[in-house]
């Protein structure tokens, strides 16, 4: 009885700290808990993600929920080794209950690191320092941001928690996170974005259709549905451009009538249902012109035979 009153105590105090936005689950390689309000998933694709130092961490790898971590060495504190992290054009929404940010490695974490956040809140569009440390020793480190409203993140890596042996300089990272649970959707950037107006977005926050997708597609087939298919081309009534128009067209233009131009096309993209009709409508006028073309072809090749043979 009296444990069963201590588990419930203990878990009504941890539901009001939730509730007040006061805590944060510690998250990591040896964690169970998700990121699922993790601002930065897919931050190197959805964001303007840099990197500066001699050498490079593989930033996809560091925003894509894996946990994955990876290690480069040179790390010895001095300020001209240092690799340096920035993500800009995070949403302009102000941390108000709580926001943290931090990473998370498997081993050999960076010792000391800077952790700043640009804030422009009410104009003050300046960097504010979040975290300075000098002497970690943690394999996930996370700290609550102040507030504001950060469209920036800069990470800094200074030095190693190896200064001798095998792993001296070596710094690990399996994961960088900005959790901001007034500015992200549970698992934003990973999975499948639904607009207010029912549009679905993979890999993009702003879906302009019904599907918007941000990257490539692989699929073993596509079907379109289409009205109005291009063998109006083969009707009694349709009037088939002359060569002449075709040829005077493509000297004014550059393209061929009726298909959209190389600039309109590299603004807009195209509509493959559209556009295969309208490619179709072109391979049926070509038909149209070899059926012509052969006619006049066999009907010379009869007036060639009967004054071939006249001649004899």
């Amino acid at each position: 009885m009296v444990k069963s009153s201590l588990f419930l105590l203990s878990f009504m105090a941890c539901l009001i700290q939730v509730a007040i936005g006061q805590t944060f689950t510690p998250v990591g390689n040896a964690s169970y808990i998700g990121l699922d309000k993790n601002l930065l998933f897919n931050a190197a694709h959805r964001y303007q993600v840099t990197q500066t130092g001699t050498r490079q961490y593989n930033l996809p790898g560091l925003f894509n929920g894996s946990f994955q971590v990876e290690y480069i060495t040179g790390f010895d504190g001095n300020a001209e080794n240092e690799v340096v992290i920035e993500i800009a054009g995070l949403p302009s929404v102000h941390v108000q209950v709580g926001a943290f940010v931090g990473f998370t490695a498997r081993a050999l974490p960076p010792k000391r690191f800077k952790i700043e956040g640009y804030d422009v809140y009410l104009g003050l569009n300046e960097w504010r320092t979040i975290a300075d440390v000098a002497n970690n020793t943690n394999s996930t480190f996370i700290a609550a941001t102040p507030k504001g409203v950060f469209t920036k993140l800069r990470y800094t890596l200074l030095e190693s928690t190896q200064s001798t042996g095998t792993y001296a300089g070596y710094v690990g990272l399996s994961e960088i996170f900005f959790v901001h649970n007034e500015a992200a959707k549970a698992y934003d950037g990973l999975m499948v974005q639904y607009g207010s107006n029912g549009n679905v977005g993979i890999g993009t926050n702003s879906a302009t259709e019904k599907l918007s997708v941000k990257g490539k597609i692989r699929a073993q087939e596509i079907k379109v549905e289409m009205a109005n298919w291009a063998d109006f081309v083969f009707a009694k009534d349709y009037i088939l451009p002359t060569l002449q128009e075709t040829e005077k067209h493509i000297k004014e233009k550059g393209h061929l009538p009726g298909i959209p131009s190389a600039t309109e096309v590299e603004n807009n993209g195209i509509e493959l249902g559209d556009m295969n009709k309208k490619l179709l409508q072109k391979i049926e006028e070509l038909t149209l012109y070899l059926i012509r073309l052969n006619k006049v072809v066999n009907e010379q090749s009869k007036e060639i035979q009967e004054l071939k043979g006249s001649q004899k």
